[in-house]
């Protein structure tokens, strides 16, 4: 097992990685949930329900940490499983989420291939005004 805080300005994430289990608990744990198989261990990614865009991140992240974790050396048919929280959010949270899971699981010694990192970037339009007289 495996755990990480991620602090980014006024954005908090914790994240808890639970594996590889057992492939008995891995298949009661994969109902309903956005998970993903990559040869040797399936990837469940659980985000708390009051994020707005939270099924489609859930998904995201799946994808990006299947990716990353080397799967030869998960046990065949056995779940990582990556919790998240999330205290307090002030704009940064899915860069923050990714941070916190892969830090999780460099926490639960799970071997990657590489290390994703991800940032959170805001374009704001400036305008000026000129005034003639």
């Amino acid at each position: 097992h495996g755990s990480a805080t991620w602090k980014s300005g006024g954005t908090q994430v914790l994240a808890s990685c639970h594996g590889p289990t057992a492939p008995r608990q891995a298949q009661a744990l994969a109902e309903n949930t956005s998970s993903s198989s990559s040869g040797g261990a399936l990837v469940q990614v659980l985000l708390p329900g009051s994020l707005r865009n939270g099924t489609e991140w859930e998904v995201f992240l799946v994808n990006v940490l299947t990716a990353c974790i080397r799967m030869e050396g998960c046990p065949p048919n056995s779940m990582i499983q990556i919790v998240i929280q999330v205290p307090s959010d002030d704009g940064s949270v899915l860069a923050a989420c990714v941070h916190a899971s892969v830090s999780a699981l460099m926490d639960a010694s799970i071997e990657l291939n590489y290390l994703p990192v991800a940032i959170t970037c805001i374009i704001m339009k400036t305008t000026t005004t000129t005034t003639t007289t």
